[in-house]
């Protein structure tokens, strides 16, 4: 038995805790792309409030796209302007100077496919932060728990999980941005927390 998660853009605390709560997780590519979900877009905390991230797809002519199959759009920039949102937020959380080199090597990479970027992206989150490194599938297990793909990871939920945020002096806690927010802010202890969930 397995439980199959979508392939998640920098995945958020949600995802992560879930993740974590899991029998056998893998990253499943074999089902269709589906629109505004964690595949390609989440939030990071801007000085404003929740900032969307989102990764713009080649969809072609076909209304039949895979997961496996989605193309990245390079050519509108949005390394670079995501990257300076990011660079924006977090320059001023505690752990900042210490991740930030390692990120943006995989940042600046022109993958082709969209599940590649997110799962080098979610590597290295899970790398860091100590949970041992996802799986991807194409192929659908014979048993498996599909709970997970049909999850909208960007809802914001309940979570019991409280830290100090960069902007936390003017914001209320954001509970569902990625969970780089996490790691930028408390560091090694974030699996810890996450743990805790």
């Amino acid at each position: 038995m397995v439980t199959l998660f979508p392939s998640a853009f920098l995945p958020t605390l949600h995802y992560v805790t879930s993740w974590l709560q899991s029998v056998n997780p893998v990253i499943y590519i074999g089902e269709k792309y589906q629109k505004q979900t964690c595949r390609n877009r989440t939030y990071i905390l801007s000085s404003q409030g929740a900032l969307p991230l989102i990764i713009p797809i080649q969809h072609g002519s076909s209304s039949h796209l895979f997961m496996k199959d989605a193309a990245i759009v390079y050519s509108e920039r949005w390394q670079q302007r995501y990257w300076h949102s990011i660079v924006s937020a977090y320059q001023n959380a505690p752990y900042f100077e210490h991740y930030i080199e390692e990120l943006q090597e995989i940042w600046f990479q022109q993958n082709l496919l969209l599940y590649e970027f997110n799962f080098q992206l979610t590597s290295w989150l899970f790398n860091t932060l100590g949970i041992p490194m996802p799986i991807i599938q194409s192929i659908l297990p014979a048993l498996h728990d599909d709970t997970p793909l049909k999850a909208d990871f960007l809802t914001p939920k309940i979570v019991s999980l409280r830290y100090k945020q960069v902007f936390s002096y003017k914001l209320p806690f954001q509970s569902n941005v990625s969970v780089l927010d996490l790691l930028l802010n408390k560091g090694p202890e974030s699996i810890y927390l996450i743990q805790r969930c």
